[in-house]
């Protein structure tokens, strides 16, 4: 990523926690590289980038924050925030309200230094989840059984949003959640970007469940209410002829395959073609190619 920005490039930011970081997968192939990818194919002779901010781990605020902390030298023309269902609950185990980024300890620090962030440590059974069929089927079962979702805290709050179940909790978390993208819809105000929300849908709407969920109804909602647009990549998930199981990383309920953020780029594309005023920009490339 060149700074400052040159003349005449396009440049979309993404931001999102490990979904629309691309774990599991290859840097090749996350949706935010297919997207550029595409966007060339689109516009063969535009300069237009993706660049992808998503950080493992972090919630809505975290998202906000670090890119109100490069803002003004990133100069983006578009912000897409990648927001996944765990996004609630995590926004209310975010506790550093008062703090923007992560806070990790080394050793011997000095300036400049680049720091190398292992994963988080995972039980013996998480472990041996990833590496046999049999462990991971059984205690997905367990965890079914006790209504825990996939048994991680927050499972039942995400739960209560796809069966549109009200909770104070999960209240709480819209009203943190709707605070932040304030914050960023005045950031994009103030730098004159266009500013939007990509919905991730979990696996389980993909395989047909909670057709009529809260999430996605409840976001667009308060996007329209932000002036935000609203990018859905689940009915083109729903739609595609692909086995179902083969969008997602095996064995993993939030993780999109390489061919599921094949389609999510597809989606956030086809989105720019119907909008163009969303990234005027891109407007411009498509009228200078009709005179061409």
């Amino acid at each position: 990523m060149d700074t400052p920005k040159p003349p005449g490039r396009i440049r979309i930011v993404v931001l999102g926690d490990s979904v629309a970081f691309g774990w599991g997968v290859n840097d090749s192939e996350t949706f935010c590289s297919q997207l550029e990818q595409g966007l060339r194919t689109r516009h063969p002779g535009g300069d237009l980038e993706v660049v992808n901010l998503a950080v493992p781990g972090y919630a809505t605020r975290q998202e906000v924050a670090l890119l109100k902390r490069n803002v003004a030298e990133l100069q983006p023309d578009v912000v897409l925030v990648g927001f996944y269902t765990n996004d609630l609950p995590d926004t209310l185990d975010d506790t550093g309200s008062q703090r923007s980024g992560t806070r990790i300890e080394a050793p011997k620090t000095d300036a400049g230094q680049v720091l190398h962030m292992n994963p988080a440590p995972s039980s013996w059974l998480e472990r041996q989840a990833r590496r046999s069929r049999a462990v991971y089927t059984a205690g997905h079962a367990v965890k079914s059984l006790m209504h825990r979702g996939e048994g991680k805290p927050g499972s039942s709050m995400e739960l209560d949003l796809l069966e549109s179940r009200d909770s104070a909790a999960l209240e709480k978390a819209w009203q943190s959640v709707t605070t932040q993208l304030e914050d960023l819809k005045m950031a994009a105000t103030d730098f004159h970007f266009s500013a939007g929300i990509v919905v991730l849908p979990p696996r389980e709407q993909v395989f047909g469940l909670y057709p009529n969920s809260d999430y996605q109804k409840r976001l667009r909602r308060l996007a329209d209410q932000l002036g935000l647009f609203v990018i859905d990549p689940l009915p083109s998930l729903v739609a595609s002829s692909l086995q179902k199981p083969s969008l997602f990383i095996p064995y993993d309920r939030n993780h999109p395959s390489p061919v599921g953020h094949s389609l999510i780029a597809q989606s956030i594309a086809t989105y720019f073609d119907g909008h163009e005023d969303v990234m005027p920009v891109v407007k411009q490339l498509a009228q200078s190619q009709r005179a061409q």
